[in-house]
This record gives structure tokens, C-alpha cells and sequence, in this order.
């Protein structure tokens, strides 16, 4: 019990540290991007998003394949069952992701997401210790294992409007099952891609 606590300090002091330091950093590449941008050719980018109710207690994850031409290859949601927090909230849409596209031969692949501390945990031995170190540990072996080339990036939740859409359609799918699209897909999501190509 101390030492759970004593590294939970640990974890927020150095989380303060990390933001300071990102903060006073030149990376524009963080700060500046205001919308989705296409992946290079023969690489596939993967938006995934999490989203929770607090009056329900229910959570959806999501998740969105485009390829540099802006065609949409597939997408998914599904609930989240249970989460302790909000790291495990966001690392459960890419451990559903990454299933996806192991599934469908996926080869190369950016996977985007809007949380710096999973982009962190997956980048460094930050969070190894922490009580999802399971879940990252596993991540980076798939990741490494079963994609011929597959990177995690950080980018603002605006570039990621309809994998959030896909996480609140996640939140109402039955419980131990997943909704999957390769055709037709949902009408909500077509406008926010849609919208995505007006300014790309």
C-alpha cells in the first residue's frame, strides 16, 4: 500500500514536470495541428477515441482507418465494460484498434491519439510500474510483433471528430460485442470525414 502510494506520487509530480517541460518545448507539431492529416502513401493512420457518462456510468471506444488518399477502410466501436481510469479509459480503444487491424492484415500504420500520457507510456518505461503496466506491455509487443511498421502519435482530439463519434456510438452497442463497418457506414460519421476532406 505505501509503496502503490509512493509511486502514485511519483507519477504526478513527474506528469507536472512533463507538462511544464512540453510546454516551454518548440513542437509544433503538437501545438499547431488543427485538423486530420492524411498518412504518407502506403500507410494507413488509425484515429481512435474514448468516450465516457458519468450520470450512466457507461463508456464506447472507437476507431477510424484512413489511407493517404482519405479513403476510409474501416471502422469500429464498441463499450467499455470497465475502466479505473482515465489512462485505462484511453488505452482501452487502442488495445481495440490494434485488434482490429491485426485482424485485417493491417501492415503499416499510424496509430493517433489524443492523450499524452498513452503516448508517453508507449514511447518510455514511464509507466511500467503503474497499474496498467500489463496492458502497455502488451501494446508494445504487438506493436512491435505483428504489424511490419506501426508508430503511436499524439495529436489535439479536434483531428479525431469521427473517431469520437464512433466512441459515443460505442457507448450504446451490447456489452462483450463490437459494431464493425467497411461499407456504409454511419451517416453521423460520413459528415465529420466528409468535413475532415473540406480542409485537409
Amino acid at each position: 500500500m505505501v509503496n502503490q502510494f509512493q509511486y502514485a506520487v511519483r507519477m504526478h509530480a513527474d506528469e507536472w514536470k512533463y507538462q511544464l517541460k512540453k510546454q516551454s518545448e518548440n513542437q509544433p507539431s503538437m501545438i499547431d495541428q488543427r485538423q486530420w492529416v492524411r498518412p504518407p502513401t502506403n500507410v494507413v493512420k488509425i484515429n481512435m477515441d474514448a468516450a465516457f457518462h458519468d450520470e450512466s456510468k457507461a463508456g464506447g471506444w472507437g476507431a477510424i482507418c484512413r489511407d493517404s488518399s482519405a479513403d476510409v477502410h474501416f471502422a469500429a466501436a464498441g463499450p467499455i465494460e470497465v475502466a479505473t481510469d482515465a489512462l485505462h479509459t484511453e488505452t482501452l480503444p487502442l488495445s481495440y484498434a490494434v485488434q482490429v487491424a491485426e485482424q485485417l492484415g493491417v501492415g503499416r500504420v499510424i496509430f493517433e491519439t489524443d492523450c499524452s500520457n498513452l503516448h508517453r507510456a508507449l514511447v518510455s518505461s514511464d509507466y511500467d510500474l503503474a497499474h496498467i503496466g500489463t496492458i502497455i506491455s502488451d501494446l508494445k509487443f504487438r506493436l512491435h510483433m505483428n504489424f511490419i511498421d506501426a508508430s503511436v502519435v499524439y495529436a489535439p482530439r479536434i483531428c479525431k471528430k469521427p473517431a469520437h463519434e464512433l466512441a459515443a456510438l460505442g457507448v450504446g452497442v451490447a456489452q462483450g460485442d463490437h459494431a464493425m463497418w467497411t461499407t456504409s457506414y454511419p451517416s453521423s460519421v460520413t459528415r465529420l470525414v466528409t468535413g475532415d476532406l473540406a480542409v485537409s
